[in-house]
């Protein structure tokens, strides 16, 4: 069977046997408790529920009610929910639906949802300014889509901010099935910090994904497969330089999108700046 058919399945199984377990453990109260007390208890049972519920998932809430229009097209959100890199970066993420699959898992239950990567352009740069700033810059190359800025503070990693394209996750584009404001869009959008397009981070370095008329140049030699955004969103929490990047790219099989090739631009508040790019299995440097 289809996972995301199973997924589906089993929610809708517990959707099914939980109102139906209430009902059933009620029933067997009535016999032995009084109407107005069984009413009361169900009343602090709720209170009891709601109030637990919130707390636990308060940084979700957070972030959900922070996703704001900036302008046309342009939406913000600052990101105070967990993401769960480390467990990602430790399950691993070879293509858009093993990503799907992990973040239908992690984030919504087992929900299935659609990731829509078919069409992706880019262009960045880096320069120095005549005071002597550091400049990173990035235009997707679009006709049309829209865009998400995200704010994120790990606590064990850099803050961030870092873009994503919203037509990835039907919210932008010609092709939008959903609002990033309405409720659902609010919800899914959580999703969204690993699906990274580029960003810069507190320590001065700068990434984005950038793509190829070129076949599929996906490493495969043995290592744990790491999905190119979730890499950019390493890269920004973990890293701060040119170097570190690096390292941290040689440590997995990085796994570009579509069957098309990507390569990753990364720069430094140094100045340094390079694009990595795989060929035939070997990560390449270009300075």
């Amino acid at each position: 069977m289809d996972v995301s058919l199973y997924n589906a399945l089993s929610f809708a199984g517990w959707l099914v046997a939980v109102p139906m377990l209430i009902v059933l453990a009620y029933a067997l109260l009535g016999i032995k408790i009084r109407g107005s007390r069984l009413a009361l208890g169900t009343v602090a049972l709720i209170l009891v529920f709601a109030i637990g519920l919130g707390f636990y998932l308060r940084n979700d809430i957070t972030t959900m009610l922070s996703v704001n229009e900036y302008a046309p097209d342009v939406y913000t959100m600052r990101v105070d929910s967990d993401y769960k890199l480390d467990k990602l970066l430790a399950d691993g993420s070879n293509d858009e639906n093993s990503l799907a699959r992990w973040v239908s898992s992690n984030l919504f239950w087992n929900l299935p949802i659609d990731l829509d990567i078919s069409e992706f352009s880019c262009c960045s740069f880096a320069c120095t300014s005549p005071s002597g700033d550091h400049l990173f810059g990035r235009n997707y190359d679009h006709v049309t889509t829209d865009t998400l800025i995200m704010y994120s503070e790990p606590e064990d990693g850099y803050a961030s901010i870092a873009t994503t394209d919203l037509a990835i996750i039907s919210m932008g584009g010609d092709n939008k099935l959903r609002e990033p404001c309405s409720l659902y869009g609010r919800a899914f959008l959580r999703a969204a910090p690993r699906l990274t397009s580029d960003g810069i981070n507190e320590a001065g370095v700068g990434v984005s994904c950038l793509s190829l008329d070129y076949t599929d140049m996906s490493q495969n030699t043995g290592k744990t497969g790491l999905y190119l955004p979730v890499a950019e969103r390493a890269i920004l929490d973990k890293c701060a330089s040119v170097d570190e990047a690096i390292e941290l790219l040689k440590s997995y099989d990085i796994k570009t999108m579509v069957g098309m090739s990507f390569h990753i631009f990364i720069t430094d508040n140094t100045g340094r700046s390079v694009v990595a790019e795989w060929v035939d299995g070997e990560l390449k440097i270009i300075e």
